[in-house]
């Protein structure tokens, strides 16, 4: 993935050419320009029609001594167009996602068309004297295209190329005089145009790439967030929820248990003679059998809401909500059968050629009074009975 400072130091090349970015980068800087684009042609697209019919109607007021006549209406029905072509313009946009996409490509032709028939209407007025009212407005026009259409700055130039035939156009029409007042308004519009494409745009990239940058901080500040919960509340070893973990979803499920006056179990799993396991097989296997064991176990629990948790050393908790004391019975039983499949040879264990578990538990009838460390406590004593008893066996007790 690039580098946020790696996109930045392209300077030139990227004001120049927008779309020239890394090729992972493209498509989300194409979906912040056409964001942009779409709000400020939410907000702006009936001002240039709105400026155009103003300023031609004060054009008039102020300046036409006598009535227009039918080659003036038809000169002022130019420059009214003006801004019915730039109003429209931004109307399609805002509709069309295609027409905002496509903006460096179809836009510029709409400036070149502003231009002309700007260019039109000023040779018209110019009989009366009032060419530079023209003028001034097509240099506001193309300032205004050039900035509230967002322009690319390659889309400018473009747009000031297209632009430039006017002057010649009136130039061939008779009027050397009026082509140059023409060209060289519209020239230095372009040029004050132009640096304020560039400095948009450029303020546009620096935002762009700062956001990037945030994103990715936001990003990076995400995973380590939850790589420390993990580590919080993960068993190094086994993968399960260690004791911290336990402690939590064991109050969670304890205070919705007395809430509802539900039943909640609790099994508490101790490994048979696991510490002759470590000094026969060595520790290492140990560690691999504890792996093995703790999949094992959390493969035989079959509903979401179970859970298990490792409470310490060879010892694990499962945890029961909804069951009843068969329920308990039956997950615990079970438990054994899961762990007697694995077959895993152990040397030292006068209960069977192979790792066995023992399993005690405590069912809450969701009545009483009592603490969650109650549960748990009533669980380890079923625990010490049923390895009291002979281990490779279940025994439960019932917290009324």
């Amino acid at each position: 993935m690039p580098s946020v400072s790696g996109m930045k130091s392209r300077g030139w090349q990227v004001v120049l050419d927008p779309w020239r970015v890394p090729p992972e980068w493209r498509s989300l800087y194409q979906v912040h320009r056409i964001s942009e684009f779409r709000r400020l042609v939410d907000q702006w697209w009936p001002v240039p029609l709105l400026v155009h019919l103003a300023f031609t109607l004060v054009t008039v007021l102020t300046r036409w001594d006598v009535q227009p006549g039918p080659d003036e209406m038809w000169h002022l029905g130019l420059a009214a167009c003006t801004g019915v072509l730039l109003a429209l313009a931004a109307w399609l946009a805002r509709r069309s996602t295609r027409l905002q996409v496509d903006g460096d490509r179809w836009m510029p032709w709409v400036m070149a068309a502003v231009v002309w028939l700007n260019g039109a209407s000023a040779w018209g007025f110019s009989r009366q004297g009032m060419s530079d009212h023209m003028l001034l407005m097509n240099s506001l026009s193309v300032m205004g295209c050039f900035c509230s259409m967002r322009l690319s700055f390659a889309g400018a130039v473009k747009s000031t190329a297209l632009g430039a035939g006017a002057g010649a156009i009136i130039w061939s029409a008779g009027r050397p005089d009026l082509a140059l007042q023409f060209s060289g308004q519209f020239l230095m519009a372009c040029g004050l145009g132009l640096l304020c494409v560039f400095l948009r745009e450029d303020l546009e990239r620096e935002n762009f790439l700062n956001a990037v940058k945030l994103a990715q901080a936001e990003s990076r500040l995400r995973a380590v967030n939850e790589r420390l919960h993990e580590l919080a509340h993960q068993d190094a070893l086994t993968g399960l929820p260690n004791r911290r973990s336990l402690d939590q979803c064991m109050k969670r499920e304890w205070q919705r248990a007395v809430r509802n006056r539900s039943e909640l179990a609790l099994l508490m799993i101790d490994v048979d003679h696991f510490k002759r396991y470590n000094d026969r097989h060595g520790h290492l296997d140990g560690d691999a059998c504890l792996i093995t064991v703790a999949q094992a176990l959390r493969g035989a629990l079959q509903r979401p809401a179970d859970v298990i948790a490792r409470y310490g050393g060879e010892e694990f908790v499962v945890l029961l909500p909804d069951t009843d004391l068969a329920g308990a019975w039956s997950v615990a039983q079970r438990l054994m059968s899961r762990v007697d499949e694995l077959g895993l040879p152990h040397q030292g264990s006068d209960v069977a050629s192979h790792v066995t578990v023992s399993v005690g538990g405590c069912v809450f009838a969701g009545t009483g009074h009592e603490r969650g460390g109650t549960l748990l406590r009533l669980a380890d004593e079923a625990l010490y009975k049923a390895k009291s008893s002979g281990r490779h066996c279940v025994s439960l007790t019932q917290l009324d």
